[in-house]
């Protein structure tokens, strides 16, 4: 299971900073294009909104991998602490089970988009495409999720934000 994490990890960092570095040479390009040419790199604005988007998104599931997602800490002090692992247990669970829930959504969404046959108006890509993100960055998390249940000894709490 920790290699499947790692590689999931990998991954996820890969895209994300792909996706970072494309958008922003996008802007680059559309920016000096404008000031040096006087004319900017036409669909330029929308590829670096839909790399960001695919940043952000992804983001998401990263940075559940690095124990950075936000949690509410009032439960740390109901629950005594021989409970502690099992009450983390349990988050992680429900956690992974809500991440499942927004899946079926997205799936829902992006499903609706594909039948549409919306296109971009600025570049010439299918909109399922680009949105097809949030179904795979809530699977993802999800499986991350669940993989902290089974095997508690993945999960990081070094950045974690408490409420």
């Amino acid at each position: 299971m920790g290699v499947l994490f790692r590689v999931l990890l990998r991954l996820e960092a890969f895209v994300c900073f792909t996706a970072l570095i494309v958008g922003t040479l996008a802007l680059l390009a559309d920016i000096l294009g404008r000031e040096v040419f006087g004319v900017g790199v036409f669909g330029a604005q929308r590829l670096a909104v839909y790399c960001m988007a695919v940043a952000g998104m992804l983001g998401f599931s990263y940075v559940v991998s690095q124990g950075g997602h936000v949690r509410v800490s009032i439960v740390d002090r109901i629950v005594p602490v021989r409970f502690e692992a099992l009450a983390r247990r349990i988050a992680n669970l429900v956690s992974g089970l809500i991440c499942i829930g927004l899946a079926v959504g997205a799936y829902i969404f992006v499903r609706g988009s594909y039948l549409l046959g919306e296109y971009s108006m600025t570049l010439p890509l299918a909109v399922w495409t680009v949105q097809s993100v949030l179904p795979v960055a809530f699977a993802l998390a999800a499986v991350k999720y669940l993989l902290f249940v089974v095997a508690p000894g993945l999960e990081s709490n070094e950045g974690s934000a408490d409420l």
